[in-house]
């Protein structure tokens, strides 16, 4: 299921990378930054596992100044570090469409553009706990992974996301 997820969002934002460069990736603790060509910056959790020593990728790419598919294309990566160096380059692929979104400091119309309401399930990875409090205020059923938290099983969660 999360590499399906991975794949759709992979082949949405092919078109998008094609035409850009990767300028600047900076990987910190908590998170990393990618930098394109056209000015956008994304933004992702950087994913570390256990530190197993200086240099956390065992294949280590220059992405600067490459072409932004070839980043992309990390997303399918079963590393999860390189994982999060591609979804930092999606959310900036993703800045213009975001950028014609109003602004929506209570995420008001997000829900309700989500239909987020009394009885509606939500999957979240991560827990973030305003985001899971105004869920729950609307009746949602959440159900929640973190690793990190040690919240959730990660198969049940799966195999529960895959049946709703």
């Amino acid at each position: 299921m999360p590499m399906e997820m991975n794949r759709k969002l992979h082949d949405g934002m092919l078109p998008l990378a094609d035409p850009l460069k990767v300028e600047q990736v900076c990987m910190g603790i908590g998170y990393t930054a990618v930098v394109t060509g056209d000015g956008s910056i994304g933004v992702a959790y950087t994913y570390l596992d256990a530190k197993s020593g200086c240099c956390m990728i065992q294949d280590y790419q220059d992405f600067e100044g490459r072409p932004a598919r070839d980043l992309l294309a990390l997303i399918l990566n079963p590393d999860p570090l390189e994982r999060s160096m591609a979804l930092a380059l999606i959310n900036a692929l993703n800045r213009h469409r975001a950028e014609q979104l109003p602004e929506d400091k209570q995420n008001t119309l997000l829900f309700d553009t989500l239909a987020i309401g009394a009885g509606t399930k939500v999957s979240m990875v991560g827990y973030i706990k305003p985001t899971v409090g105004a869920l729950e205020s609307m009746g949602a059923q959440v159900d929640v992974i973190d690793e990190f938290r040690q919240m959730g099983d990660k198969d049940r969660f799966l195999h529960k996301l895959a049946t709703w």
